[in-house]
């Protein structure tokens, strides 16, 4: 229930906040729903300046930045502190410390260079998983064909489209006056990495297919382990037997040590 809580009222806020920029905008709609908007806006803002800290340039998108790193903070640090010796063990404590810690740090970021200094890596995490996710899908589409001479044909027109695309919009990407200065670099590179994957084409075919074979090794493996335990199993509940004789306890002895040993090699 606390959960649902607190994911409606994160909810909240950002809608709040991607409304308020929306009709902050020239083509916004005007009327009384803009008015109310911004007023709402407005007084989470002075309400979030007084939990996190900062002044008038901890407006619009920098407050909200400030607010997403404090969540994140807190996330990680209830985390951790579970880990802790015995506050890790009381609950409540342990997310009244999160909390207070989470707030001491946010608060510290007491300018703007310092919040970019924690949040570009993050923008820079989200614009490689971005540009890398077309690769991933694409390479496990076209490896799971049959066919070499198609997985081939595929990956020379995924290099020639990443490479057409760097070369139709690489000055639209350009941000300085060297070569290397262009974003579209991340359609070189990855344009690269598919002449290499074509190169290495059969090979890392293979090793696709070996790896899935792997797999079902395990799989049987694990199935067959089961399967000696529960005989092995069966072998004690008929040793305890007290009218067994001798003979028979023997033979039970000898089966159990030779599924012992399989059980080993299995493992």
């Amino acid at each position: 229930m606390k959960k649902r809580v607190l994911f409606i009222a994160l909810g909240m806020l950002i809608a709040v906040f991607t409304t308020s920029n929306i009709y902050a905008q020239p083509f916004g709609f005007s009327g009384s729903f803009d008015f109310l908007t911004e007023g709402v806006w407005r007084n989470l803002q002075i309400i979030l300046m007084f939990i996190l800290g900062g002044d008038e340039i901890f407006t619009g998108e920098l407050l909200f930045i400030k607010f997403l790193i404090f969540l994140l903070t807190l996330v990680i640090l209830i985390s951790a502190l579970k880990k802790v010796p015995t506050i890790g063990e009381n609950e409540r404590v342990n997310r009244v410390i999160a909390l207070l810690i989470a707030l001491i740090a946010a608060r510290y970021l007491t300018t703007e260079a310092m919040i970019n200094l924690i949040w570009l890596p993050y923008g820079a995490l989200g614009v490689l998983l971005s540009s890398l996710l077309p690769l991933i899908i694409y390479f496990f589409f076209i490896e799971s064909l049959g066919s070499s001479f198609l997985r081939k044909v595929g990956w020379v027109a995924f290099g020639f489209i990443y490479l057409g695309l760097a070369y139709s919009r690489w000055s639209d990407f350009a941000i300085g006056g060297q070569w290397w200065q262009n974003l579209a670099m991340m359609y070189i590179g990855i344009t690269i990495v598919s002449v290499i994957i074509l190169i290495f084409e059969r090979k890392i075919n293979r090793m696709l297919i070996v790896s899935a074979i792997k797999k079902g090794d395990e799989t049987q493996r694990i199935l067959l382990r089961n399967d000696l335990q529960k005989d092995l199993d069966a072998i004690n509940r008929a040793l305890a037997n007290p009218g067994l004789s001798s003979k028979e306890a023997g033979k039970l002895q000898d089966e159990k040590k030779r599924i012992q040993q399989a059980i080993s090699r299995l493992n």
